[in-house]
């Protein structure tokens, strides 16, 4: 491993290609197939005799096959042809759908949302690594972020257009899922098989823990805002609620948050590309600290989901930053496994979040929201540390 400065040069504005347009367009409807059924399947498992127990256990199932598969998915990418690879994954995501609709006992969806959710696991890192052979690395933390966006897009699509479906019945929203989920394998089809770019010798590449070792300072710089997630996932539907807000006012507080991200993680992300990373992630973590900590004193509910707008627009370029970081950090033949690596911490830090998170809420939701701050804060005194090895 080297020292290495990071680069900040953007002499061109970049413009990505029609292949980098198609990736993105596809993650857009793969999470927009998976928004049409996440926020159903509580009330569809329950309806065919599920407990509460073990509905949560099918969430707790579908974040650990995703976390699991990060790395083996990374890995697979690097030796193996990533087009092919993201359209496998995608079809035998979609394909497990309607396998919820078969008379089975709802014990057995934990299961099956423990293998659907890693078979979409292993998506994420082929496709990350896709997305950076298919752009500059000065430019990586724009592509990045456009990533973002097409994703919140599907979170915003998804669960209006699944609803609506699964007013003719919740059975139409599963098929729905399947049909967005194949049309996501089917544009993912267009990319052109030049678009991989992986050194065969150099597949074997870095053990795990030499990965962890050279990004460690991302992981810690990134834990705090993926704990803070992992907060808000828990809890922050429970405190709309205790608030007095419906589940209109929850699911609009959502909303309201995502479109920001939507619209501007493309130049948040261009922001870390002309900036270097360190300042745009600095900010996007302090600024969800001073945010996530302020909601535990806001009892109004206006005040709260107004002040998740701003949140939205000031904390969205760290993602991207850290991402684009990584993707520069080591060469094109280990890009699977880097950003494998990076999603699982990013995992982990999630669940330890969601524990946290509601253990203390239970306590006082102050001490929740407090927790978010904390977590920031700590991350952020990794942040000078960011950038300075490679492989």
């Amino acid at each position: 491993m080297i020292e290495a400065p990071i680069s900040v040069a953007t002499p061109v504005r970049w413009r990505p290609a029609r292949a980098t347009w198609i990736l993105l367009g596809s993650n857009a409807l793969q999470s927009a197939g998976l928004y049409f059924f996440v926020p159903l399947l509580p009330i569809y498992a329950q309806a065919h005799g599920a407990s509460t127990l073990e509905i949560g256990a099918m969430f707790t199932a579908g974040v650990a096959g995703a976390a699991l598969a990060q790395f083996p998915g990374g890995w697979l990418a690097d030796r193996y042809d990533r087009r092919t690879l993201v359209v496998l994954f995608q079809v035998m995501f979609a394909v497990l759908f309607p396998l919820y609709l078969l008379p089975i006992s709802p014990v057995a969806f934990i299961p099956l949302r423990f293998v659907q959710a890693a078979l979409g696991g292993g998506f994420t890192p082929a496709a990350l690594a896709l997305l950076t052979d298919l752009s500059p690395a000065e430019h990586r933390g724009r592509a990045f972020g456009y990533w973002s966006s097409s994703f919140m897009f599907g979170l915003l699509a998804g669960p209006a257009v699944g609803g609506a479906l699964a007013l003719l019945g919740l059975q139409d929203a599963f098929w729905g899922a399947t049909v967005v989920s194949l049309a996501a394998a089917g544009t993912l089809l267009l990319l052109p098989k030049t678009a991989r770019h992986v050194v065969a010798h150099e597949s074997a590449g870095p053990s795990a823990w030499r990965l962890i070792s050279l990004l460690l300072g991302a992981m810690l710089a990134g834990g705090g805002v993926g704990f803070g997630i992992g907060v808000y996932d828990a809890v922050w539907s429970l405190y709309v609620h205790l608030l007095g807000g419906s589940a209109f006012v929850v699911g609009l507080s959502f909303t309201l948050f995502a479109i920001p991200i939507v619209v501007f993680s493309g130049l948040a992300g261009s922001l870390s590309d002309r900036l270097g990373p360190r300042p745009v992630v600095l900010w996007s973590t302090l600024a969800m600290g001073v945010f996530g900590t302020a909601y535990g004193f806001i009892h109004q509910l206006p005040v709260l989901v107004g002040l998740g707008v701003i949140e939205g627009c000031t904390v969205i370029g760290g993602r991207p930053a850290l991402q684009a970081l990584v993707s520069r950090s080591v060469p094109a033949s280990h890009q699977g496994r880097a950003q494998g690596t990076f999603q699982t911490a990013t995992y982990v830090f999630q669940a330890a979040g969601s524990l946290a998170g509601g253990a203390l809420f239970g306590v006082r939701p102050l001490f929740a929201f407090a927790s978010i701050g904390a977590a920031c804060w700590l991350a952020a005194l990794a942040v000078p540390f960011l950038g300075r090895r490679r492989l």
